[in-house]
């Protein structure tokens, strides 16, 4: 509750605002990331295009501040990391992009934005699944 509230009031495109989100979001990932992960899947499906961009940011803030974390598979090949948004990360970037910037004529308005941020979080996914 208290993740949707922060981010519904308070991220918006500044530095400090994504800071303080994604302070809140790692202080509580060792008990809650799974949960934190779930809003934030729901939040960028339902904010406006502009609110996307900037939880597109957060995430690339969230990676930064976790740092490198290992990434394992499980006996299912599914993506395991227990307080990791790296690898929840990895498991649904295509669905964040996807809804970043949507294939409709409004999705283009993301489409640099996402370029400027994807290539680093694409990198780094892919680093981690090796």
């Amino acid at each position: 509750m208290q993740f949707t509230t922060l981010v519904s009031r308070q991220l918006t495109s500044s530095v400090s605002s994504i800071s303080k989100v994604a302070a809140f979001a790692l202080k509580h990932a060792a008990k809650c990331s799974d949960d934190i992960w779930d809003c934030y899947l729901d939040e960028i499906g339902a904010v406006s295009l502009n609110g996307r961009v900037n939880l597109l940011y957060l995430l690339d803030a969230l990676l930064d501040k976790e740092g490198p974390k290992l990434v394992t598979r499980g006996v299912t090949g599914s993506v395991v990391g227990q307080g990791s948004y790296r690898a929840l990360a990895e498991r649904d970037l295509a669905k964040v992009v996807a809804n970043v910037v949507p294939e409709t004529r409004e999705g283009v308005l993301n489409w640099m934005s996402t370029h400027q941020v994807s290539p680093p979080l694409l990198r780094e996914a892919s680093n981690c699944s090796s």
